[in-house]
């Protein structure tokens, strides 16, 4: 019985050894998995460098597949422990990078955590104001507040020969998504990509148009319907709508307009009484300047506006929904229906 005892204990013991030596030899190929895969570039012979985003808000394990994906590293799995191992995961930066499948996870680690040669990236929304875009840049860390502001008052942009007036670039300002510099950022550079952009992508459109309106008054109606209503058949019906208005000498009466000016975005009922050149419930034509930076969509629905028999319309809250009518009688039915 002892000798029996003595023989299981004896293989247990040996089983156990024998389970050791195989855990540390799956580590010891582990680590040298791993260590290889941090060290050694996915292509030493390929400098070439790749364009890479990061966007706000990705995780390591999306930048790491994302990395793979690009062949820019052998292991995406490799990418994600060095990381995590590193307590790098909330350092990384966002942006545009130049990365190159010669250089091994440390020096890619080192650079999106570090934010080296990154190219910060600014998405301008649609409808922004300049004092949208102010806020958005004082936001980003790259300017202090009315910065912005005051350099498109005060910088001269009379180069660009489109401009209505060089010191009210109110609507030239076109929305798009940019990648900066947030080291050496320059206001007025930055502003001159934003026009030059506008330049190419809106006055081109203009000018092929052969439009008997103006550019500055297109850019004013396609700054009002952007802030009127959402969807693309909309815009255009809207803005044959207020074309039509304002061709036949009627107020616009676009609550968009007055909202441009109001202090916390609500029209009080003196604002709307108020005879501010704004105030297109009160002041027939089109207001002193655009009261936003419009889209390419909005753009081109002030520009080619579909003619309808509607005069009138309304967003309905919550769900956006635009509802129609040919005379005021109708507007106010659907007044007490849907507001």
């Amino acid at each position: 019985m002892n000798y029996f005892l003595a023989n299981t204990f004896h293989k247990k013991k040996f089983s156990f050894k024998k389970l050791i030596s195989i855990f540390v030899i799956i580590f010891i190929i582990i680590v040298s998995w791993y260590l290889k895969n941090i060290n050694s570039p996915f292509d030493k012979n390929n400098s070439e460098k790749i364009n890479f985003k990061i966007k706000n808000g990705q995780t390591a394990k999306q930048i790491a597949q994302n990395l793979e994906d690009e062949k820019i590293i052998n292991s995406n799995l490799a990418f994600y422990l060095y990381i995590r191992l590193n307590k790098l995961s909330t350092n990384l930066k966002s942006g545009l990078y130049k990365l190159s499948p010669s250089e091994n996870v440390k020096s890619i680690a080192n650079q999106i955590t570090e934010g080296k040669n990154r190219q910060g990236i600014i998405t301008i929304p649609e409808g922004y104001t300049i004092r949208d875009i102010d806020k958005l840049l004082t936001q980003e860390g790259l300017i202090n507040e009315n910065n912005f502001y005051n350099c498109t008052k005060t910088c001269d942009f009379s180069n660009f020969k489109f401009l209505a007036n060089p010191k009210f670039l109110e609507g030239y300002l076109f929305p798009d998504t940019y990648y900066v510099d947030p080291v050496n950022f320059d206001i007025k550079a930055f502003i001159n990509l934003l026009l030059r952009t506008f330049e190419k992508k809106l006055l081109a459109v203009y000018e092929k148009s052969n439009s008997n309106r103006s550019l500055n008054d297109v850019v004013k109606m396609a700054s009002i319907i952007e802030k009127e209503v959402r969807t693309e058949k909309d815009l255009a019906i809207v803005s044959g709508i207020l074309w039509k208005r304002l061709d036949n000498d009627w107020y616009i009466g676009a609550d968009a307009t007055l909202l441009y000016l109001a202090k916390d975005k609500e029209i009080t009922k003196d604002e709307l009484e108020d005879n501010n050149p704004y105030n297109s419930r009160k002041i027939k034509g089109l207001p002193p300047t655009a009261i936003g930076n419009p889209g390419e969509k909005t753009f081109n629905a002030a520009l080619n506006p579909t003619e309808t028999d509607y005069w009138f319309y309304l967003t309905v809250p919550g769900t956006g929904e635009v509802k129609y009518a040919k005379t005021n009688e109708e507007q106010n039915i659907n007044r007490e229906k849907y507001l």
